[in-house]
């Protein structure tokens, strides 16, 4: 069955416990989020952070569906560019603790 979801960023002004109250006092029980949402980009404990998030949406019957990855592979120095890939990586490996094994890469 399908799973129709909201986005996160597409709800200016709610954080995001205002966001997954809010969606899921209107039905939704998916949502897409950017991985700001569950990882500050620099800490090495994004594990422990997904799975906050995860049982953040779960209080309120919610489940993440996706998870943009954030990153900026147009990069002309190839030093910045493996950075990028590193990011990837790490970014691939926490955010199946929320719950969802979709990751957006655009």
């Amino acid at each position: 069955m399908a799973k129709i979801g909201a986005i996160h960023y597409n709800w200016p002004g709610y954080d995001l416990e205002g966001f997954a109250r809010r969606a899921s006092e209107i039905g939704y029980e998916h949502c897409e989020l950017q991985i700001g949402d569950i990882w500050d980009g620099e800490s090495k404990d994004g594990e422990k952070s997904a799975e906050a998030t995860r049982e953040l949406l779960a209080q309120y019957g919610m489940q993440a569906s996706a998870v943009a990855a954030g990153n900026d592979f147009l990069q002309a120095d190839p030093v910045e560019f493996e950075a990028q890939i590193e990011r990837y990586r790490y970014v691939c490996q926490i955010i199946p603790v929320t719950g969802t094994d979709i990751v957006r890469s655009d």
